[in-house]
């Protein structure tokens, strides 16, 4: 007499006084082949898209940056005017920054505390956005947050950055851009000390510093630390 368990036909085998026995002794059955068949092609599938994603993956982490490998100044001698814009494809400002000022910048990345520089930049002078070169922020409104990052109590002037309200990471922040490019800077906070009461925590990646002639003509001197 035959019995199906699970997926497998058994048999009793008088000559083994009725031991059930499955074809597994000899061959696989029929019924056992053709429902291990789409498991088989199943596994087969994921195993080879696995493999492309993860050729994709590296394929796409040596790929070679399009733009500069360390930043380019983008300041001028004449900073260009409140109003005017700066629009550029996603191409060409991939050209045109560095891949971490892209991933901070244009994908509102977020660098390490007190891993810039600008952090504990302490001349007389202006930051600059690293974008587009536009005027920021001056050295006389930054202050020590001792948060890792360049903070400032106020803009250079009026529409020189503007806000918007940032939802991520489950939190109600104020997100503040560069008002020519739209580069993303950082948050504006209402923990700031006088005058203003805020504090602008900006990346330093985001930022460009231009000293003025006279930190600059008391950095070249000897024996002047920098």
């Amino acid at each position: 007499m035959a019995t199906v368990r699970g997926a497998c036909v058994t048999a009793n085998r008088g000559s083994l006084r009725g031991a059930p026995h499955t074809y597994f002794k000899g061959q696989t059955s029929k019924l056992c082949r053709r429902s291990d068949r789409p498991r088989r092609t199943y596994l087969l599938i994921w195993m080879m898209l696995g493999w492309a994603t993860s050729s994709c993956a590296q394929a796409q982490a040596v790929a070679p940056w399009p733009g500069p490998e360390s930043p380019v100044s983008r300041i001028s001698t004449s900073p260009p005017p409140i109003e005017s814009r700066l629009h550029l494809s996603e191409e060409a400002w991939k050209r045109r920054l560095t891949r971490d000022q892209y991933r901070i910048l244009r994908q509102e990345g977020t660098e390490r505390a007190f891993s810039h520089p600008l952090n504990g930049e302490h001349r007389s002078g202006t930051f600059h956005c690293s974008g587009c070169g536009a005027p920021l922020f001056r050295s006389s409104d930054k202050f020590d947050s001792r948060t890792g990052w360049p903070s400032f109590t106020r803009p250079v002037e009026a529409g020189r950055v503007s806000e918007r309200t940032d939802l991520s990471h489950g939190m109600i922040r104020t997100e503040v851009e560069c008002a020519r490019c739209g580069g993303h800077l950082g948050h504006v906070f209402e923990d700031g000390p006088a005058p203003t009461g805020l504090r602008y925590c900006i990346n330093g990646t985001s930022l460009d510093f231009a000293p003025s002639r006279r930190a600059s003509a008391l950095s070249a001197e000897p024996g002047v630390r920098r």
